[in-house]
């Protein structure tokens, strides 16, 4: 049985960190939730346990839409570039300004 610290390892793996973070092309459908949530907290970092539960339940609204058809794969690489938007330094709370552009964007209500 795989431990967690080789599967954190293995997942850091899939995540391509360049100029830009996004989710690689061959990440398996099943791990896309916990990587998109892992890519969106390096480009935003949570303040507090209220950002976190947020960010989850982003990816997993984003996953249940995938996974009804209403969205892409492609989507997720979308909204990690919604949240760099966001974290431009004009911006004092990017966590609110990235909801906000979903919002807009993708229509998400949470």
């Amino acid at each position: 049985m795989p431990t967690l610290k080789r599967e954190i390892d293995r997942l850091k793996n899939r995540v391509r960190v360049n100029e830009r973070i996004k989710i690689a092309e061959d990440t398996p459908d099943k791990m896309l939730t916990l990587t998109f949530y892992e890519c969106l907290i390096k480009i935003i970092v949570p303040k507090d346990r209220s950002d976190m539960t947020c960010f989850r339940n982003i990816a997993n609204w984003l996953m249940t839409g995938y996974v009804q058809g209403k969205f892409s794969r492609d989507v997720f690489n979308m909204v990690l570039s919604f949240a760099r938007e966001a974290t431009r330094p004009e911006f004092r709370n990017p966590a609110a300004v990235f909801v906000t552009i979903l919002k807009k964007e993708l229509g998400y209500l949470k």
